[in-house]
């Protein structure tokens, strides 16, 4: 018999474009929840109308899905952003979902129940092909899965969004989603907030089927690691112009937006945070100002020597942006040739952290 809480939880769905079958499959996922107490919000992220046909279709006669398609496009980050503004304010606990991942009979049950008074809870996960073949067991294959240390969720973050759970009071401080340069995620911006503002909780179940596609957001990013390590290597330590640059523009700045406004909303809300954590969003809020945020930047990836490898060394972006930043003030005040400023061409991931392409190429291969 399915069990039921006193109020429901609001699944919020992004939909782009889905595929027929896997969408049905993860709809039908939804459906045989042991939690029978919930509504699933779906954004359309204006996709054409045959597909809107197909989706209303398979959700045709179930009045628990509430489907709204948005009159242009938006992108992932701001669909996510306006599925998270339909929710009631009866929904208690919100969670996320894709549109062609398969969760697990208990996926919510469970979380819900291990969320207690924690902001947010999140589960592990079964990696495999769309046709069902399993690439790993865990996600956490090679990394260190990391959710207490905020400083570490802020460089790289550990909090899938389809993985959490959450309370609904978060979203009085995530919501608006702040516009920041590079790629903008919205699992990891709630995880920011939901870690700043309180605790976060894990089970180490398995609790849905997280699909890989060639050419999904993650792929790309993973496909850019692979090649020769050498070569990838000297190509960022050279690439002062691009990488360096690239460090300042997406991932420097990136992290200074999202601290700074975190620390402004829960300052206009007169909450108080933790002392380390508001010191490590402020330690980001100022950070192009401070040599000795560089200083940490630089120390930190040797954390790995003792297991704790969860950023896998993606502070190096940070400090090469830092670098770039101060090298760039110099040459700016001597007579020589204007630096190029602004971000550099190309797709932000392109840039991103060596060590994460890398173990995400790795995930996504089977047998690897």
């Amino acid at each position: 018999m399915p069990s039921s809480t006193n109020h429901p939880i609001a699944i919020c769905m992004a939909t782009y474009e889905p595929d027929a079958d896997l969408f049905a499959r993860q709809i039908e996922s939804i459906r045989s929840q042991t939690s029978n107490s919930w509504i699933c919000l779906i954004s359309d992220d204006h996709s054409t109308d045959e597909s809107v046909g197909m989706i209303e279709g398979i959700l045709a006669g179930d009045e628990r899905f509430r489907f709204s398609r948005s009159r242009k496009r938006l992108g992932f980050y701001r669909n996510f952003e306006r599925a998270l503004g339909m929710v009631p304010p009866e929904c208690e606990l919100v969670a996320l979902s894709d549109q062609d991942d398969f969760w697990h009979p208990e996926k919510l049950e469970t979380l819900a129940g291990l969320i207690g008074g924690r902001n947010l809870v999140y589960s592990d996960m079964r990696l495999t092909l769309p046709d069902g073949t399993e690439l790993s067991p865990t996600f956490w294959r090679g990394r260190r899965n990391e959710y207490g240390n905020l400083a570490s969720v802020m460089i790289a973050n550990t909090i899938t969004g389809s993985a959490s759970l959450f309370r609904r009071e978060l979203l009085d401080t995530a919501l608006p989603f702040p516009e920041n340069p590079g790629w903008q995620f919205h699992d990891h911006w709630l995880a920011i907030c939901a870690l700043a503002t309180g605790e976060v909780g894990y089970s180490d179940r398995a609790l849905y089927d997280y699909i890989q596609h060639a050419g999904a957001v993650l792929g790309q990013v993973s496909g850019s690691g692979t090649g020769s390590r050498l070569k990838e290597w000297l190509r960022e330590l050279t690439g002062f112009g691009n990488y360096w640059r690239a460090g300042y523009y997406f991932d420097v700045l990136r992290l200074q937006a999202q601290a700074t406004a975190l620390l402004e909303r829960t300052e206009a809300a007169g909450e108080q945070l933790d002392r380390g954590k508001a010191s490590t969003l402020r330690r980001f809020s100022r950070a192009e100002r401070s040599i000795l945020t560089l200083i940490w930047l630089l120390v930190r990836p040797f954390r790995a020597l003792v297991g704790r490898n969860e950023t896998l060394g993606s502070e190096t972006c940070l400090s090469r942006g830092l670098l770039w930043r101060r090298i760039t003030g110099i040459r700016q005040k001597l007579p020589l040739p204007e630096p190029p400023t602004g971000p550099p061409p190309g797709d932000p991931g392109a840039y991103g952290p060596r060590g994460i392409r890398r173990w995400r190429a790795g995930q996504i291969r089977p047998g690897a």
